[in-house]
């Protein structure tokens, strides 16, 4: 596990991989797409950490004051939106990541399109004329 966050409560482990990993691989049979093995890898690295963390939570917790583990959820930030260049992939993804129980799977591009997102929002407030009072 590369990062354990924690903020008001509950927290969650986040596995990160390159934005060059493969998300899918081979077809594995007509209109089915299989996960690359780097992707159903760093999915079971954050099953098995989301494991080890509820195992050992009382003992971390004598090392880390204030750590919540009650039901930690789990996030893969992992490749690329545009390795996927079929529909079938696209689909076969969406359907994978889409039935994680607790594991949260995003791409590169998605995590910098929500960013981009909030600081065009929050140029917008920063940048709006003050009213003297």
């Amino acid at each position: 596990m590369d990062f354990v966050a924690q903020h008001r409560g509950n927290c969650t482990l986040v596995e990160i991989k390159t934005p060059c990993t493969d998300l899918m691989g081979p077809r594995y049979r007509n209109g089915v797409h299989v996960p690359s093995h780097d992707l159903t890898g760093a999915v079971m690295q954050a099953i098995v950490g989301r494991h080890r963390l509820l195992t050992n939570l009382h003992a971390l917790q004598q090392e880390t004051p204030g750590l919540q583990g009650h039901a930690p959820r789990q996030l893969v930030i992992v490749g690329n939106t545009a390795s996927l260049d079929t529909e079938e992939k696209r689909q076969s993804f969406e359907m994978y990541r889409q039935n994680l129980l607790n594991v949260d799977v995003r791409t590169y591009d998605e995590i910098f399109g929500v960013l981009d997102d909030l600081a065009s929002q929050l140029d917008g407030t920063f940048n709006q004329p003050q009213n003297p009072e």
